[in-house]
């Protein structure tokens, strides 16, 4: 199964949905891990440091071809597009304040799984968004 990392298109977005270690991690649990050029530019990783640690650098539109998909932030309308029926998607996408947004991915068989809705820790309750917000390139860690 290929994980797919794009870069982020929403302005002053400077975080990236994976790390170089959080590649590491994945490719030991026995993904494939393609992630578009420069996708780690403005959090300060360059293309370099996630293909020496075992990323695919691929253009944008190949890594709309993944499996899965980690984004940081929600996808917009032509990201939408660009993503296969029975992919999985993995960001923040606040649903129940986007309804529109889940008809859209609902509409093209997209899989959603909304970083915001998803605890932090089994034992406690939902996380806050801040903290989740922090901590969204540990998610692989979990398992």
């Amino acid at each position: 199964m290929r994980i797919g990392v794009p870069q982020e298109r929403l302005a002053q977005e400077t975080r990236a949905a994976a790390t170089p270690k959080t590649v590491e991690q994945l490719l030991k649990l026995g993904f494939s891990v393609a992630v578009e050029s420069g996708a780690g530019k403005l959090a300060s990783f360059d293309d370099e440091a996630f293909a020496e640690a075992g990323a695919e650098i691929v253009t944008g539109d190949e890594v709309w071809q993944s499996d899965v998909i980690l984004k940081v932030n929600a996808p917009n309308d032509d990201e939408i597009a660009l993503l296969n029926p029975g992919t999985t998607l993995i960001s923040f996408i606040w649903p129940a304040q986007n309804p529109q947004l889940m008809e859209k991915l609902a509409a093209r068989n997209i899989n959603v799984m909304a970083m915001d809705s998803v605890a932090a820790y089994f034992p406690r309750p939902v996380a806050g968004c801040a903290q989740l917000n922090g901590q969204h390139r540990r998610v692989p860690r979990y398992r």
